[in-house]
């Protein structure tokens, strides 16, 4: 086990420009797949979680991915799916109404969220063969 952790670890090193973590040698990991599961091993941890948001970022901007599954109801998170598309929502209200399991608590979870729309739309204006961020559940 020890042998296989050494010959398989990716180091991951904070950007000094950004002060974000740089995900990048993620990337030939990640090939051309079109789908990536993320987990946590603990929730409510700040860290992983902007551990995920990270990932999250560099999956849209540099791998193209459109769509990003939530660990919500799937009721809840159509708030979240409205507001990336372009509601006029406020953000407290979206967050609140779209988060299921005490999600909406974590400021982490709000992170992602007030890019995607423009993001979203830029990128629907820009590339109209390519579709806008969309937001699900994955409960």
């Amino acid at each position: 086990m020890r042998e296989w952790a050494h010959d398989c670890a990716v180091p991951l090193v904070e950007r000094f420009d950004s002060g974000h973590l740089d995900v990048e040698p993620l990337g030939a990991m990640v090939g051309d797949a079109p789908v990536v599961a993320l987990s946590e091993a603990a929730h409510l941890g700040a860290e992983p979680l902007e551990f995920r948001n990270r990932v999250l970022e560099y999956l849209v901007e540099d791998k193209g991915f459109t769509a990003i599954a939530i660990e919500s109801g799937i009721v809840e998170s159509r708030a979240v799916h409205d507001y990336v598309l372009g509601s006029r929502s406020e953000l407290a209200s979206v967050v609140a109404a779209g988060f299921s399991w005490t999600f909406d608590a974590l400021p982490q979870t709000t992170t992602p969220i007030p890019a995607m729309p423009a993001r979203s739309i830029s990128t629907a204006s820009t590339f109209p063969e390519v579709r806008a961020i969309r937001m699900r559940a994955a409960a």
